[in-house]
């Protein structure tokens, strides 16, 4: 499976996304690219960035169809590896260049949010969050991916760039951490960016052409309304909803199926294993020499020729197999206003399905992210919020909760 905006480099991306935009923006944004377009291609040359290329986007999820959509599962060394952090990280680069245009910001601001959108992921190893899970517990005191990405914002190229471009790391840092107005901007444009590639890539959806991509990014881009003095405004679009949906479907802490979620803990295992036995190393993740789809290989030849009870064990936790398949779900809403979620749930939910929240929303329909909330205008009930910086949610402007069910039919009043 290849899809050809996997293989697009960031100044194509750019082009592409205003294509159809009014002409003093498409206009803006050619002039962006003329003028910094050299440096941000050294930039992108550097070797922390080009390390991005050996981690795949989607962290160590072995089943990638395992957010319970009805579509093959596409095995885990079988996804495209242009599906990348580094992929990513120009996509995001991408679109902030757009929305800086949009909302009429400074150059320098523009700048930061450039660098921001290519930097942000700097800090992560092979394995994506369930390596750096395995490293923090088995060995206490090791980087973070936010702390790591804040000393190589130090490497000396990356430096370089900044200063040739007038920015500090600090400014980078800051939007990279996700605060201030900036920051707001970066944490809309980071969850647009993954929704959109988490459902093309593995064929959710059955979306596999490149322009249905492009109209959910323009979509998104063309909600962008205004920053006011304290908040981040976007109007309500189809596209800015389809965030919202999207990532409420793909996070893997609302809808977990039961065999994803045994896959998952047992690659988790697995790996914990591997460590422990020293077959895997901290300096495994972080090596130049080998793509993470590489490494898998190696390990499961390593648990392999261990042999005995132990390598026959950890070989079968990470095989992967080809023909799962996950029913086609129907999601049921139920919604509340005065209490009584958790006795709906006991009544009418089979207490062994994992795949339900109960989300209470926010009564004034807006949500800080680090000190600079983002509000959605336009719609009479229902506002999306960004919250934390895991959770995108759709939340009501009144005092109603919702209790979300996959494969559910309610019982007949």
């Amino acid at each position: 499976m290849y899809l050809p905006i996997l293989g697009r480099p960031y100044e194509e991306l750019v082009l592409m996304l205003v294509e159809d935009m009014p002409a003093h923006v498409s206009d803006r944004a050619k002039v962006i690219l003329q003028k910094y377009g050299e440096r941000i291609r050294h930039l992108l040359e550097s070797q922390p960035m080009q390390f991005l290329k050996l981690q795949l986007q989607n962290g160590f999820k072995p089943l990638m169809g395992h957010r319970d959509f009805n579509v093959p599962i596409i095995p885990y060394n079988q996804i495209n590896r242009a599906y990348s952090r580094y992929f990513h990280v120009n996509v995001v680069a991408a679109l902030n260049t757009v929305a800086s245009v949009l909302l009429s910001f400074s150059e320098k601001e523009t700048v930061v949010l450039i660098m921001s959108g290519l930097c942000h992921d700097l800090g992560h190893s092979k394995f994506g969050h369930t390596g750096e899970r395995m490293l923090m517990e088995l060995f206490p005191g090791h980087d973070t991916h936010e702390e790591r990405t804040v000393k190589l914002l130090h490497a000396t190229k990356i430096l370089q760039v900044f200063s040739q471009l007038g920015v500090t790391w600090q400014d980078v840092a800051n939007v990279v951490d996700e605060r201030g107005r900036l920051g707001a901007v970066q944490r809309l444009i980071d969850s647009t960016a993954w929704t959109m590639h988490d459902v093309l890539v593995p064929g959710f959806y059955g979306e596999h052409d490149e322009e249905a991509a492009f109209v959910f990014l323009r979509q998104v881009l063309l909600s962008i309304s205004k920053m006011e003095s304290n908040t981040f405004v976007l109007n309500s679009t189809a596209g800015i909803q389809e965030v919202a949906d999207r990532r409420a479907l793909l996070f893997r802490d609302w809808f977990r199926s039961h065999l994803a979620e045994r896959s998952q803990w047992s690659m988790i295992a697995a790996m914990r294993v591997m460590f422990k036995q020293e077959w895997l190393t901290p300096d495994d993740l972080f090596s130049h020499d080998c793509h993470e789809l590489e490494l898998v290989q190696r390990l499961r030849e390593r648990a392999s020729s261990e042999g005995g009870f132990l390598g026959q064990w950890v070989t079968d936790l990470m095989s992967v197999p080809n023909d799962l398949r996950f029913p086609d779900n129907r999601w049921y809403v139920q919604s509340f206003t005065d209490g009584g979620e958790q006795e709906w749930i006991n009544a009418n939910v089979d207490p062994h399905v994992r795949g339900y929240i109960v989300q209470t929303p926010m009564q004034n329909g807006a949500k800080l992210v680090k000190k600079f909330p983002i509000l959605v205008e336009g719609h009479s009930d229902l506002t999306v919020i960004m919250t934390d910086p895991e959770i995108l949610r759709v939340a009501s402007t009144t005092d109603r909760s919702f209790v979300i069910v996959p494969n559910f039919i309610p019982h007949p009043a």
